[in-house]
């Protein structure tokens, strides 16, 4: 088999034996049934291959899991590229990484472009070797781990590797409910796109709340949280819940602003009683209202 790919659209691929049909060709090289079905027509799908045949496919199904090393996006600022992790301050409003070889400009897209890590092509899932997600809305630490074998232990117990998690939001208001919030999250909506709580099904999660400052000029307050459990949309959720909705998530009831005024600021790991600490330093409002409890 013979696969020469491009960053167009479109790749050939030539197999050295025939097969009754693309689908059989592509299902033999490991292509879920799934991704084949949404992406060809059942004539084409049905179409027989001939031995040394060229056959001209989307590289999306030539690559289900290939991040592609296309970046045109801003430079994005490297905390720490150390023995095994890679970690950078994300920027708000990229994804962190593609969900398929068409996409790019995401943070997987910067790093394929510019480094050749064994987990970048050996791990079969759209996230690779990234240890965090983060959502597009959302700045801050999000740590790649160079080696797939290490991340597979990593991902799989999380919560005893990652000692600390510590995030920032602005929250309108003067904030005053600090300590211990353990909530129970379901979702909802198109795509199970909004988290809800779900006290009988959801999932349990806790996180620990305080305010660091209250500017009262702005009428703002300066919120950190320390995350025991970690979920999708948890912060967020949490503070509306809360009646504190993060500045411009107007998905949760905020007022609209320039961002979401979420920042993942310091994370910890240890790991084969190594300590790693990292730390992405925010700008803008965030700064700005760190300065004045200086």
């Amino acid at each position: 088999m013979d696969i020469k790919l491009s960053h167009t659209k479109k790749g050939s691929i030539c197999s050295i034996h025939d097969y009754d049909s693309i689908e059989d060709f592509l299902k033999s090289l490991g292509i879920s049934r799934n991704l084949i079905k949404n992406s060809l027509s059942r004539p084409k799908r049905l179409k027989p291959v001939r031995k040394k045949e060229a056959l001209s496919l989307a590289n999306e199904i030539l690559n289900p899991y290939l991040v592609n090393c296309c970046y045109h996006g801003k430079e994005i600022e490297v905390i720490a590229d150390d023995e095994l992790f890679l970690v950078v301050n994300k920027p708000v409003g990229i994804h962190c990484h593609p969900l398929d070889y068409s996409q790019n400009d995401t943070v997987l897209n910067f790093i394929r472009s510019r480094y050749h890590f064994d987990s970048l092509y050996l791990l079969k899932e759209h996230e690779k070797g990234l240890l965090n997600r983060l959502d597009q809305v959302t700045s801050g630490v999000l740590i790649y781990c160079k080696r797939s074998i290490i991340h597979k232990e990593l991902r799989e117990n999380f919560a005893h590797f990652a000692k600390k998690k510590y995030y920032l939001a602005v929250v309108r208001g003067d904030f005053n409910r600090e300590g211990k919030v353990v909530s129970y999250l379901g979702a909802t909506g198109p795509k199970k796109s909004l988290v809800v709580e779900d006290t009988k099904n959801g999932r349990p999660v806790e996180a620990f709340f305080k305010k660091e400052v209250y500017d009262h000029k702005n009428n703002l307050s300066l919120v950190s949280v320390q995350l025991k459990t970690g979920a999708r949309h948890q912060i967020r959720f949490q503070l509306s819940n809360l009646g504190f909705p993060i500045l411009g998530d107007e998905l949760y009831g905020a007022e609209s602003s320039d961002r979401v005024y979420l920042h993942a600021f310091q994370y910890a790991l240890e790991y084969k009683e190594v300590e790693y600490h990292y730390e992405a330093v925010p700008d803008g409002l965030f700064e700005d209202l760190l300065n004045l409890n200086c």
